[in-house]
């Protein structure tokens, strides 16, 4: 029987988009919390009637990828996928939303039985980060590829890095929330998503998927407060425009820093009576969208200590 304990998830940067090259290659090993990576089939009925009331036949018209890989934030544990999410290329230590294909192959390793997992042909549609009081940092990667394919040998070299051993990233004194250029009062919760809007691309004559394309970029979020004052409201009602730096550094001094020049509040939940005893909170929800300075809608930085 196997166990969630002894399944790894680990990966390589496609050089060519669906293939793996020969010599095969050195895999990574991600930290995850959970994933839900998996292969979708997609089948329709035969409509055929023959007088018995009954379903003549069921056939499969394709597969495909899709599924998500959680994580706490550990620096350097998604620094590939943080390529993929903004379709860049690391130049140094800063990422720019860009236009850049970037492709992963994919395995999963279920040790206790040998059996392997694999996906070819994988984009991040998505990148969802989240922040709460006196939590760890958490981050998931939505992605999309080819049909996945069981195995009894890997399709690395067989000798795959190690995860990273960077400690997560907490909510505590190391994290920096600044909006509008000053650092933000006392937030409770402050999440970001970013979505490539992936779509498809199929052809006659082929069972899977030939090629994933992007579409536009998004970036959105939401910011909890306690309702302090009218500094965000005011914003929102003026239609004016912020921005975000976000700052997450570990206990050895590893930092990202997130940036969206550019930004505006779009919806107001609160302040609301919520019962006796309580405090009055505020959740904003905002969009970036491209700045007409630096003509980006976001930027990632690192530095390692």
């Amino acid at each position: 029987m196997a166990t969630t304990d002894n399944l790894a998830l680990r990966y390589f940067v496609e050089t060519t988009y669906g293939e793996t090259p020969s010599p095969a290659p050195t895999l990574s090993t991600i930290l995850v919390t959970s994933e839900t990576l998996t292969t979708n089939f997609d089948t329709i009925e035969s409509e055929a009637v023959v007088g018995d009331r009954q379903v003549q036949n069921i056939v499969r018209v394709g597969q495909i990828c899709e599924g998500e890989i959680n994580c706490e934030l550990n620096y350097s544990n998604l620094d590939d996928f943080f390529r993929g999410a903004l379709a860049d290329a690391w130049d140094t230590d800063t990422l720019e939303n860009a236009s850049t294909l970037v492709s992963y192959g994919l395995e999963k390793e279920a040790s206790d039985l040998g059996i392997f997992y694999r996906f070819s042909g994988a984009r991040v549609n998505t990148l969802s980060v989240e922040m709460e009081i006196q939590s760890m940092i958490r981050a998931s990667v939505g992605v999309m590829a080819k049909g996945g394919v069981f195995a009894d040998s890997t399709f690395g070299d067989g000798s795959p890095n190690s995860a990273t051993s960077n400690e997560p990233m907490v909510t505590l004194s190391r994290l920096t929330l600044n909006e509008g250029g000053s650092e933000m009062a006392c937030p409770t919760r402050f999440t970001f998503n970013t979505d490539n809007e992936l779509r498809q691309k199929r052809c006659l004559g082929d069972d899977d998927i030939s090629g994933i394309n992007l579409g536009i970029f998004r970036a959105s979020g939401t910011l909890e407060a306690y309702f302090e004052d009218r500094t965000y409201v005011d914003k929102l009602v003026n239609d004016t425009a912020t921005d975000f730096e976000i700052i997450a550094q570990d206990a050895d001094g590893n930092s990202y820093t997130f940036t969206f020049p550019q930004a505006k509040f779009q919806t107001l939940d609160g302040p609301g009576n919520t019962g006796r005893s309580q405090d009055l909170m505020q959740t904003l929800g905002w969009t970036a969208y491209k700045d007409p300075s630096s003509e980006i809608t976001m930027r990632i930085e690192r530095s390692a200590a």
